[in-house]
């Protein structure tokens, strides 16, 4: 038989666990909202500002894709620190570790490359007209980034070059034709 102290003891007991358990319960914390969200990398160059498109972009080994003419691309991903590569013919390669959203809460990061200098490579470093050739071409090209200004001086009177100067852009080429006055 239950006396009335067992009882109460019975039903303190039941209070307290019960009492504890629904304080753990709505002490937990809910579940953050982990679901993928919409991102957008802008890609600019670090010197004029300007957008930088078809740029590649990876995200942690993953190729997301090419940037726009506005230096812009979106891609989904769930919130979290991610590595950046960026690659462009024109600028030095670039890595960060970026977060999504950013501290400032926006899903979208301005990310800014530097561009390669230019740098003059040229096909022919001689040229051999041999006895009867009176006219040969050269191909100058811009393997760096930027624009690269040239100029050619004409030493000589019975040499010509059908063009003494110019720009080249990142990865351009142009071909001059050089005479000889034999």
């Amino acid at each position: 038989m239950f006396t009335k102290k067992h009882d109460i003891t019975k039903f303190s007991f039941l209070l307290i666990t019960t009492i504890t358990f629904t304080i753990l319960f709505l002490s937990c914390d809910e579940e953050e909202d982990i679901s993928p969200s919409d991102f957008t990398v802008t890609v600019r160059d670090i010197n004029s500002g300007s957008p930088v498109s078809d740029a590649q972009i990876i995200v942690d080994g993953e190729t997301i894709g090419n940037t726009g003419s506005e230096g812009e691309i979106e891609f989904v991903k769930i919130p979290g620190e991610y590595e950046i590569e960026i690659y462009h013919d024109n600028f030095e390669f670039f890595v960060e570790m970026v977060e999504f959203p950013s501290k400032s809460g926006y899903p979208r990061v301005t990310l800014q490359l530097t561009p390669r200098p230019p740098k003059l490579d040229i096909d022919e470093k001689q040229l051999d007209f041999g006895d009867k050739k009176e006219a040969l071409g050269i191909t100058i090209t811009n393997t760096g980034g930027g624009i690269l200004d040239w100029e050619i001086t004409e030493n000589y009177s019975w040499l010509e070059v059908n063009k003494s100067s110019g720009e080249l852009e990142g990865n351009a080429s142009e071909t001059l034709n050089v005479e000889i006055d034999r």
